[in-house]
């Protein structure tokens, strides 16, 4: 009896635990430069709605001056974003509360995504928020505090830095000194024609 007792309170704390908060994972992208999306993930079928939920805000902290920013999801894929990389640019949640690197307590796995980008953005620390609607569903409600609202590094390479300089490929280079060499030794031949 007691074993049974035991086993039933602890399958009503697993359902009752996890009932209202399904979304897993959180991870970014970059989409640009200055420009960064966030992707919230939950095991829920990508077919069951709502496929976006709730906003995202996003604050510069320890001496980041972004301002203080809330946008709404929406973007959704059922697909897992390429830029999210497990353990870099991708986190889970645990039962224990800090996120990890991978889904070490097999919450998973991520069926659904929902996005929110934000531009204008530079290397730095940022505090994170999701905030949802009114009436959330289960579906994107965050597992726990640390998915809820956490910080990040976002690096250059995430945030894209500034604008790449062009380059030219080795065999255009070879052409382009080809060009200028010539002008060069025409421009000569001419000044040798004018002087007397």
């Amino acid at each position: 009896m007691r074993i049974v007792k035991g086993f039933v309170l602890f399958v009503l704390a697993a359902v009752c635990g996890t009932a209202a908060a399904h979304t897993i994972s959180i991870g970014y992208e970059n989409s640009g430069p200055g420009s960064v999306t966030f992707w919230y993930g939950t095991y829920h079928s990508f077919a069951q709605t709502p496929t976006t939920e709730g906003s995202f805000n996003l604050v510069g902290i320890n001496g980041n001056p972004f301002p203080s920013t809330t946008v709404a999801f929406t973007s959704s894929t059922g697909v897992k974003p390429v830029g999210l990389i497990d353990g870099t640019t991708n986190f889970y949640a645990t039962n224990a509360g800090p996120l990890a690197a991978s889904d070490v307590d097999s919450l998973g796995p991520v069926l659904s995504w929902q996005g929110v980008t934000f531009t204008g953005l530079a290397a730095g620390q940022y505090q994170f928020t999701y905030i949802p609607i009114a009436s959330p569903s289960a579906k994107w409600a965050p597992w726990n505090t640390q998915v809820t609202t956490n910080s990040v590094t976002l690096t250059s390479t995430i945030v894209g830095g500034p604008a790449s300089i062009p380059t030219l490929d080795p065999a255009m280079l070879v052409l382009l000194a080809v060009v200028v060499a010539g002008t060069a030794v025409a421009s000569r031949r001419r000044l040798r024609k004018v002087r007397p």
